[in-house]
């Protein structure tokens, strides 16, 4: 039975037939990227619930894919395929349904995808994603900019921080400073009354 389906799915995949399923269409959003992880991944389908949607398809499952013109990554409720070929899965709105999309080439790229799999499963498969190495590089830009105004906004606390101290240090030299001229000069005003005192009484 498992046979069977497999050479069905084949078949499919080669004559590039698949059965339309209308009601994909109402489920299309267009997201930035697909779930990185099993975690993501269930989130993604508890917030998309497509058991929740009434349908008349053999199956209506969740899909985080690429477009029909490879620009736009999609999440989409739609019936499963096998891919074969190690090329990469696309939602195409004209057919409505999940394809193999033939100019791709999934093993070469970003974390490869093996010769066969369910379609699934290709949110596992970033390279088959638009635009998925500008994204790692924005991501990464991203990451170094936040690090570097992290670490800026660290080294003016740090600094406001110091010249605060040196300013309370200033100040309590200069305090201290005061209070002994002003002690050297009371003394010494004491011992010129004193001393003027004393030669009065000669």
């Amino acid at each position: 039975m498992l046979q069977l389906m497999i050479w069905q799915d084949f078949i499919k995949n080669i004559f590039g037939y698949v059965i339309p399923c209308n009601d994909s269409l109402k489920t299309v959003s267009r997201v930035w990227t697909c779930p990185k992880n099993l975690s993501e991944l269930e989130k993604a389908i508890e917030r998309k619930s497509c058991y929740k949607w009434k349908h008349s398809c053999k199956s209506f499952e969740y899909h985080c894919v690429s477009n029909e013109w490879t620009n736009e990554t999609i999440e989409v409720c739609a019936p499963s395929l096998l891919i074969i070929g190690g090329i990469c899965a696309e939602f195409n709105t004209d057919r409505r349904s999940v394809r193999a999309n033939y100019l791709t080439d999934c093993k070469t790229s970003f974390l490869g995808c093996p010769d066969s799999y369910n379609s699934t499963t290709s949110y596992k498969y970033f390279g088959c994603l638009p635009n998925v190495t500008e994204r790692r590089v924005t991501t990464l830009q991203t990451i170094l900019s936040s690090q570097h105004l992290q670490e800026t906004s660290q080294s003016n606390t740090v600094d406001k921080i110091h010249k605060k101290n040196v300013s309370k240090s200033t100040l309590l030299i200069c305090m201290i400073a005061i209070t002994l001229m002003a002690g050297c000069l009371t003394g010494l005003l004491v011992y010129c009354i004193r001393k003027r005192g004393f030669s009065f009484q000669l």
